[in-house]
């Protein structure tokens, strides 16, 4: 099985992109299709971002890794961020309006689902619903290594549910999932509506383990 390294950019301000390239914070491997696939986090200049991303590979400093998204945050501006950029949104009284300054101009949004502070189910859900009104795809990243909420964390595979059913009761409650479809209560999601809701809106979850969720699916007899 082939290795391939993609390199995912963090825009930080006051930071630059060094030469090297040195990875900074988590590593993880995750599946690609048939390949795997290691995505090193790093920082980025708010100036040098974009024109990464655009080239989509690093030239001379590191000609074996590419370019495949950048991540930032609200605060650091959106000024020459284009393609598959990801923009962290606080979950305050303003997200409907970044929201739609994000589909205008054609980005996608970010939103933690954990960490230092975990996001109510209201406010997870209300970023979830504001984000498909608007036709924004977004990832869904911290605090999502397990399948199954509980009453201290949220799921991704809760997460993947209130995006299909369109019903942000499925936040909470058990969600199962086989080869034929997604499960939640008596509601039932195939495979087509399930490729629709991760190309138009839950397009990735993160995770800072790659075995945790690996195990705990498997324990659930989906792996």
């Amino acid at each position: 099985m082939a290795l391939e390294r993609v390199l995912v950019l963090e825009r930080a301000r006051g930071e630059h992109v060094q030469e090297a390239v040195p990875p900074i914070g988590c590593q993880r491997m995750v599946q690609a299709g048939s390949r795997l696939e290691r995505n090193t986090r790093v920082a980025a200049g708010s100036e040098e971002a974009p024109k990464l991303l655009a080239r989509r590979n690093l030239g001379a400093a590191a000609p074996h890794l590419r370019a495949q998204a950048v991540e930032t945050r609200w605060a650091s501006g959106l000024e020459g961020l284009a393609g598959e950029a990801y923009v962290e949104l606080p979950l305050d009284d303003e997200l409907e309006e970044r929201v739609a300054e994000l589909a205008e101009r054609g980005l996608r949004a970010k939103v933690r689902c954990g960490g230092v502070e975990v996001p109510s189910r209201a406010a997870l859900a209300r970023f979830l619903r504001t984000c498909r009104d608007a036709g924004v795809p977004f990832k869904a990243t911290a605090g999502l290594p397990h399948p199954l909420a509980t009453a201290e964390r949220h799921g991704f595979l809760n997460v993947l549910a209130a995006c299909a059913f369109e019903d942000e009761d499925a936040l909470e409650g058990h969600v199962s999932l086989t080869p034929e479809a997604l499960r939640w209560g008596d509601r039932r999601a195939g495979a087509d509506e399930l490729v629709r809701v991760r190309r138009e809106q839950l397009v990735a979850v993160g995770s800072c383990s790659f075995f945790e969720p690996v195990d705990e699916l498997t324990e659930l007899g989906i792996l």
